[in-house]
């Protein structure tokens, strides 16, 4: 059945164990004695972007929080307008056990207190909230599974440097990021910093253990003097070896930290995580997936993985809204961790993916979600979106929270101490995959075994948008 409704790779958030949900900080509220320069100094509050400081209590969703701030940041950025939306609109969208597909909570009211993070809110907002869809999601660091000393081990990795993502910060949205609360923060000089030299060294380069990492909040500002003094040395720590500190906003209430502000060393363990943009220029969402989407390969003669949905839709198609850059899936024969292209061929074709009636071409500096616009609306009616993955295409399947083990005591307590259940369909004539010179539906039985699968698929994670 066709959803009309209101979403990178495996879920770092899931697959890696980091379904982030700690504490805020607290820290003093006295003023410090740090004067600003006007060089290499940043804040979104002085600047038309600054947004309310919230104050997550006793839940466990600073995710949702940070997300929030994200969004609403991007907006004023982009058109100073407020978005209206709350937190719980966050939560319940991501997690709602009134939810008839997706990630959905087993029993309603234990929504707030489920971690989480912007890739598993992704494949619910992306569906909308209220009037707005999420638009834009780019991840900005990268997850890998390796063996050190003999263990196998998650690790993420920033792949967006300083000077980028401070141009994200004034000109895109507040950039969420994830650190660990308790480790490395104090206050000097009347602030409340964090600096926290919890890193790893991996083929010469600075990554960081994903199990360190339970927090999540947004960085807002950055101070490329602030000085290194400032961090840790009334406590006899040693200092960072540069100056240069992010300004982030938490979500302790503004009683804390200064003014709900803290500075964080450039060198402090942290992973740079993601911003999320959203609009209320789309009057409809077609989608068939629910989340979760995986990374496949089924290469055509061009290289390019080619999937398709096909619509029954009366109006005007403004945009196509889609994944890049999906890691393979382990599931799938082929390596997990690979970074894929993020070049991806969109065509508007008619229902019987034959006919070509707009296509548009496109590449992202980061893997994650997107939402595209074409180069002009198209009236239609039957129809199908077809895009062409430079490498891995999204697909839906099985739920990630719960990968089989394959000791079946242990996976049977996994299922039953689960707070979540993750619920897709597929019906025939929705999604296709192009095989061996031909569409193939997806919803056929043979579909898993001629991409080269090991689990059952679902639909392919394209969406198409309107206007009007």
């Amino acid at each position: 059945m066709e959803k009309n409704t209101w979403r990178r790779g495996v879920s770092i958030a899931l697959i890696l164990g980091i379904m982030i949900g700690g504490s805020a900080f607290a820290g003093c509220k006295k003023k410090g004695d740090y004067v600003h320069g006007k060089k290499g100094y940043y804040a979104q509050s002085e600047n038309g972007a600054g947004t309310e400081v919230m104050n997550q209590g006793t839940a466990g969703n600073c995710w949702a929080h940070a997300i929030l701030t994200s969004a609403r940041s991007a907006s004023l950025i982009e058109s100073g307008k407020e978005i209206p939306f709350q937190v719980e609109d966050i939560v319940m969208g991501t997690y709602g056990a009134s939810k008839e597909e997706g990630m959905i909570a087993k029993d309603p009211g234990v929504e707030k207190n489920i971690g989480g993070g912007t890739e598993v809110a992704t494949w619910g907002l992306s569906n909308g909230v209220g009037d707005y869809v999420m638009t834009e999601c780019a991840y900005l660091s990268e997850s890998f599974i390796t063996e050190m000393n003999g263990v196998e081990t998650g690790l993420l990795k920033n792949v967006a440097a300083k000077e980028e993502v401070q141009e994200l910060i004034r000109n895109k949205a507040a950039v969420g990021a994830v650190l660990k609360s308790d480790a490395g923060n104090g206050q000097n000089h009347g602030y409340f910093y964090v600096y926290d030299d919890s890193h790893l060294e991996w083929n010469g380069e600075t990554v960081y253990s994903s199990a360190h990492f339970q927090h999540m909040l947004v960085l807002v500002g950055w101070d490329d003097n602030y000085p290194k003094e400032y961090f840790g040395s009334e406590y006899g720590r040693e200092m960072p070896k540069e100056d240069g500190a992010w300004l982030a906003q938490d979500s302790a209430g503004a009683e804390y930290g200064n003014d709900g502000l803290l500075w964080i060393s450039y060198e402090s363990a942290m992973s740079i995580y993601s911003y999320t943009v959203v609009s209320d220029k789309y009057s409809d969402v077609l989608s068939y997936d629910a989340g979760a989407p995986l990374g496949i390969r089924v290469p055509d003669e061009n290289g390019e993985t080619v999937m398709a949905n096909v619509y029954h839709h009366k109006g005007t198609l403004s945009a196509v809204g889609t994944y890049v850059g999906l890691m393979d899936d382990i599931r799938y024969d082929g390596r997990f961790g690979r970074k894929s292209d993020t070049h991806i061929t969109i065509e508007i074709r008619d229902a019987d993916l034959a006919n070509v009636l707009a296509t548009k071409e496109c590449e992202f500096s980061h893997d994650g979600y997107y939402v595209v616009d074409l180069e002009s609306p198209v009236e239609v009616e039957d129809f199908a979106v077809v895009v062409r993955y430079k490498d891995t295409a999204p697909i839906e399947a099985i739920d990630p929270h719960l990968i089989p083990t394959g000791d079946e005591e242990k996976d049977a307590k996994l299922q039953e101490s689960a707070k979540l259940k993750y619920v897709t369909t597929i019906e025939e004539g929705q999604s296709f995959v192009f095989v061996n010179g031909q569409w193939l539906d997806m919803a056929d039985p043979s579909a898993a075994g001629e991409m080269g699968l090991l689990f059952e698929p679902h639909n392919a994670c394209i969406k198409a948008l309107f206007i009007g």
